[in-house]
């Protein structure tokens, strides 16, 4: 089963809306979320906007974790 945070993630990067992404990310409960689709969630965004390719995600990358999810060794490859 998709998480709904990770479905509402993924819509909101498959459409390319920043300012959705940006919503979604600050009102999700991340103590709640299961650390492996957390981690992947992260994962995505990182993908989309925080690598050697493009920085547009950064502040949102930032947020997730300031708000406790620790990446995994996968996630920081």
């Amino acid at each position: 089963m998709v998480s709904t945070l990770k479905a509402d993630i993924d819509a909101a990067l498959d459409a390319d809306d920043g300012a959705r992404l940006k919503t979604v990310v600050a009102s999700a409960d991340w103590s709640g979320e299961d650390s492996a689709v957390a981690n992947r969630i992260l994962q995505r965004i990182a993908l989309y906007g925080c690598s050697g390719r493009t920085q547009r995600y950064r502040g949102i990358v930032e947020e997730v974790l300031a708000a406790g999810v620790v990446p995994s060794l996968s996630t920081c490859a």
